[in-house]
């Protein structure tokens, strides 16, 4: 980064970048995989990433259910605030 003013003085400061090209790791733990649900149920879930913290997002159906900061949650779901199937 350079900055100059109208008199010509400047000054300069250099710095370090890291690109992050790995994404998270995310995990369901409950319900299983082919789970049917129903009432109220819990999602246990976790997540990490090599550069730091994570948070974790639940969507049932492509809709945000829920919100948790990471690196795991357990979140609890009404199954009848969403459309079976």
């Amino acid at each position: 980064l350079t900055v100059r003013d109208a008199a010509g003085n400047e000054t300069s400061q250099a710095f370090d970048l890291v690109v992050d090209g790995s994404p998270p790791v995310a995990s369901v733990d409950a319900p299983s995989d082919g789970a049917h649900v129903s009432g109220v149920f819990a999602v246990e879930a976790s997540g990490a990433d090599d550069l730091g913290p994570v948070s974790l997002e639940v969507s049932l159906g492509g809709v945000l259910a829920a919100t948790a900061p990471g690196p795991s949650a357990l979140v609890t779901i009404d199954a009848s605030d969403f459309l079976p199937g």
